[in-house]
């Protein structure tokens, strides 16, 4: 059969072999308040997020954060046919998203909770992805795939939800390289995504 599909049938075979994951309402909560967002003209692009695990959210200097460039070199998935970062928003919001979830894996596997993403129509889609974890579009479903396998991995269950952009002034400044304000003691750095299209 083809590489592919052998590929297919042995992700299956191991999933399979897991012990099998809680129900959500059984998991523990993730806690704290966190945001992610994503930003891209027609040259430049950016994701950024944070967490802030008392909920409080009432200083900027206290919470974990991160803050990623997203380049022609280090993610050139990105960028379209026409070389315009922009057109593929809602994959740079979707990397946001699984940024994100990469550092609740390391902190919290096991746990279920949801996150805050920005309203827009795009990312609107993205909360279907990430409920369902389908979408027919690439990149977004290169994305997808390596979300539904981290949180797999880590046995964590995650939602999104959204809401209005005045509500995530944090991480808007974050995804347009902006970090004014918050502690560089508590930067995360995330892992490159997608290192086969590398």
């Amino acid at each position: 059969p083809p590489t592919i599909v052998q590929f297919c049938v042995t992700y299956i075979q191991h999933q399979l072999q897991r012990a099998p994951s809680q129900t959500a309402e059984f998991r523990a909560r993730l806690p704290g308040t966190a945001a992610t967002d994503a930003a891209a003209t027609n040259t430049t692009a950016g994701v950024g997020g944070w967490h802030d695990p008392t909920g409080r959210c009432d200083d900027r200097w206290d919470v974990t954060w991160f803050m990623v460039p997203c380049t022609q070199q280090s993610h050139p998935w990105a960028w379209d046919k026409e070389n315009i970062p922009q057109r593929n928003i809602s994959a740079l919001e979707l990397l946001g998203d699984l940024y994100l979830t990469e550092y609740y894996a390391a902190q919290y596997p096991g746990h279920a909770g949801t996150h805050i993403a920005t309203a827009s129509t795009d990312n609107y889609g993205n909360t279907y992805i990430i409920r369902k974890h389908f979408t027919t579009a690439f990149p977004n479903m290169c994305l997808t795939m390596e979300l539904v396998d981290r949180m797999t991995t880590s046995d964590l269950y995650l939602r999104a939800e959204h809401r209005d952009r005045k509500q995530n002034e944090w991480a808007d400044q974050l995804a347009g390289q902006d970090p004014t304000g918050l502690n560089p003691a508590r930067r995360w750095r995330p892992k490159k995504p997608l290192t086969m299209f590398h």
